[in-house]
């Protein structure tokens, strides 16, 4: 029988180099920060987590055995990334991959987890949706498995008050009867995909709403506000301002808000180039009110940028869209909220030998404050999430290759982006 690793090693070496904008060293072992990994026999990927009251995260993330089926990877640490427990979910005969973790504050699962996950159909790539629901130490309690669609891939999963649940996401099982006000001159390959759950997980069809008018498109994140509802995505849909003829199927980011349908929004809007492929990856709200929405835009030279839109907190309209760091080329991945009106972003750092996570603070004139970058030499680790501390403190969650295996990677900063 193979040994299990359960790795969780504070990093002091092992190739990992780190990079700030001063381009000063710091020090591994400050006693309240850290890198740590996490993981067993085979590749493990960090996609989310959660940071819970007293200080302890959830992290969730996907491995991948060394015959290759993958699984869910579920684990609790203290404020020192010490490992709590740590859990494996879901079959090993049907691949299944991390998307979202959510904490549920309402309804019969109050003070449970909820995990997003897309489940492998068939050997032609078809996806399921399971919801499962995760008690404090880890045990599975129940799941629902949504395999309405041909297949469906979910990218986030939002709790509302009232304890029921909204997934966003996409579905190749086209809706031919939502294509818009005049006839695709491209492949109708896509549909935005939302899909809403009742509080004991059973859903109606009428809930279920596949939005079209593109040819490919996404839904990454729905917020709930009051009776109303916003969502942000990505899709080829036609913008105002252009024609209408094939070559202005680019992709850019949209926000709608809606009440009941989210097929009739009743506002929309839109940022990105009228040239160039925007591809939303993350959207997070301040307390303050506003957003900050994040992704990746694809420019006609071949060169990813991080691309970052405000937008207002009222109206979920465009107030300022830019380039984040212009010197380096990136992929956006993640955003979440510091303190009342700036962020934390990470993406992934591009470069000849390979990827390296990239963190930043930005202000609310899309200006970043400062950014740090992590990484070893001539291989590919890269960020999955970011959260700040009560204290400020930060902490990213991301993928780091050790010794030939992928691991999950935990880092504690302080509030600078310093060790």
């Amino acid at each position: 029988m193979k040994r299990k690793l359960s790795v969780s090693i504070l990093v002091a070496s092992l190739f990992l180099w780190i990079a700030c904008d001063s381009e000063s060293s710091v020090d591994l072992a400050y006693k309240d920060h850290f890198i740590k990994y996490y993981g067993e026999d085979g590749n493990q990927e960090g996609k989310d987590l959660v940071i819970n009251n007293d200080g302890t995260i959830i992290i969730l993330g996907t491995s991948t055995t060394t015959t290759g089926s993958k699984r869910m990877y579920l684990a609790k640490t203290d404020v020192e990334g010490e490992i709590i427990w740590e859990k494996n979910l879901g079959s090993l005969t049907n691949d299944e991959v991390a998307q979202d973790i959510e904490f549920i504050s309402a309804g019969p699962e109050a003070g449970n987890y909820v995990v997003l996950s897309n489940v492998k159909k068939n050997s032609n790539d078809s996806l399921a949706i399971r919801l499962t629901v995760v008690a404090s130490n880890g045990d599975s309690l129940k799941s629902t498995y949504f395999n309405y669609l041909e297949s469906q891939e979910a990218r986030s999963i939002t709790h509302l008050t009232n304890g029921a649940f909204y997934v966003a996401g996409k579905t190749t099982d086209t809706d031919p009867s939502d294509a818009g006000n005049a006839t695709l001159p491209i492949n109708d390959l896509e549909d935005v995909l939302v899909v809403r759950f009742n509080n004991d997980f059973t859903w109606l069809v009428s809930d279920v709403y596949r939005v079209g008018s593109s040819s490919i498109g996404s839904a990454i994140k729905i917020f709930e506000n009051g009776t109303n509802f916003s969502y942000a995505g990505f899709s080829d849909i036609i913008t105002p301002g252009e024609d209408g003829i094939p070559t202005d199927y680019e992709n850019n980011f949209f926000f709608r808000q809606f009440t009941t349908d989210p097929r009739a929004p009743s506002s929309t809007d839109y940022a990105g180039s009228s040239t160039q492929q925007e591809i939303l990856a993350s959207i997070s709200k301040s307390p303050s009110g506003f957003f900050l929405a994040i992704g990746t835009q694809f420019t006609t030279g071949g060169i990813n940028r991080l691309f970052a839109t405000k937008l207002n907190g009222t109206t979920f309209t465009k107030a300022a869209e830019g380039i984040l760091n212009s010197n380096d080329e990136l992929e956006g991945v993640s955003v979440t909220a510091s303190g009342a009106s700036q962020f934390l972003v990470v993406g992934n750092k591009i470069s000849p030998g390979g990827k390296d996570i990239w963190l930043a603070k930005v202000g609310t004139t899309l200006s970043v404050q400062f950014s740090v970058t992590f990484g070893g030499a001539n291989n590919d680790d890269t960020a999955s999430a970011v959260a700040e501390l009560p204290n400020g403190d930060i902490v990213v969650l991301g993928t780091m290759n050790l010794v030939n295996q992928n691991k999950i990677a935990l880092i504690k900063l302080k509030s600078n982006g310093q060790f």
